[in-house]
This record gives C-alpha cells, structure tokens and sequence, in this order.
C-alpha cells in the first residue's frame, strides 16, 4: 500500500479540512460530534441506499466502531469540540498515519456496500449524499482525486492514500482536497 507521507503536516489548511469533514460528520449541526451522529449517519445509509435488514447492521455497526475505535477517546460527556478533535489530531501526529489506515480501512468497507473489494461510482455517490457532501459537480471531482489509475472505480489502496492524504497534508493543490466535498 502506498502512503503519501509519513510525517503529517498539520498547518491552517489541515485544519480547515478537519473541521470541514467533521462538520459534514457531526449532523446535529452544533459544532460537535457524539456517537449518535454516528448513528444518525448509519440510519442514512440505511434509508438512502434502501438497504436489506442485513446490510443496515453492518453498515449500522461500523459507523459505530469508527467512533469507539477512533474518536471516543477524545470526547468530554459524550461529545467532541471541534476544538478537542483538533488538538486530540495532533497529539496523535506520530500515529497519524496509522489511524489514518485504519480509519479508512474500515470507511471503506463501510462505502463499498455490494462487498466487491472496488468502490463504484454509486457506492461513492450516495457516501457523499450521506456526509452530506453531494453538491453539484462534487462527484465527477472527488471521484477523480481518487480514482488515480482511471479505471471508473476505487481500490481500497486508492482510497486510502487518499484518505491519508486528505489527514495528513496542509497541501491544498492535492486533489483529494475534494474527497469529502467542498470545504466549510
């Protein structure tokens, strides 16, 4: 698997990108993040991609874990600042990466729905939806950010480098700048 840096850089446009993802994350709209948002977001996988009992389950249990493998450690009663979040990312600098990996790992399980290995334009399409992040001309960009070998979908390696990209890198002329939408 390919990464495309092992010491993060954590500047101002970093940031911005963080906050920007977790804002699209936290659906209260409040400014913070609880596990329920997690939840709140799994119900909507569930009722946009009109999803089997099954597969709600899945989908309903790995939203979950990424908040109580990666995130809980940071909240206060529950809920995370965005402040916390920040500072909590880079505490966390040296074992960035590995989060990152992890992170995504387990994001992109939970996107590629049909369990192929791939992530289908649809599959993605209806994450952003999701996150809501689905804004006019967001798909064709993000999915070109990703989709580095041109082949009309995503490996998990794709993903992930671009995932690790996005967190780990205060460089805003990388196109996977997009991979979440437009920042907030």
């Amino acid at each position: 698997m390919s990464v495309p840096i092992k010491t993060p850089v954590l500047g101002p446009f970093w940031e911005k990108k963080l906050v920007s993802f977790y804002r699209r994350v936290g659906m209260g709209g409040d400014g913070k993040i609880r596990k329920s948002d997690y939840e709140r977001m799994a119900d909507r996988y569930i009722q946009l991609g009109k999803l089997d009992e099954v597969k709600a389950k899945q989908v309903t249990r790995k939203a979950v874990k990424i908040w109580e493998d990666f995130l809980v450690h940071l909240a206060t009663n529950g809920e995370i600042t965005e402040a916390a979040l920040v500072q909590g990312h880079r505490d966390n600098k040296y074992k960035l990466l590995e989060t990152c990996i992890l992170v995504f790992v387990l994001n992109f399980d939970l996107i590629d729905l049909n369990g192929n290995g791939v992530i289908q334009k649809k599959e993605y399409a209806l994450f952003l939806k999701v996150v809501n992040a689905d804004q006019e001309g967001n798909l064709e960009r993000a999915f070109k950010a990703i989709d580095t070998n041109h082949d009309g979908q995503f490996s998990q390696d794709e993903f992930i480098h671009a995932g690790c990209e996005y967190f780990m890198t205060d460089d805003e002329s990388l196109p996977s700048t997009y991979m979440f939408g437009p920042l907030i």
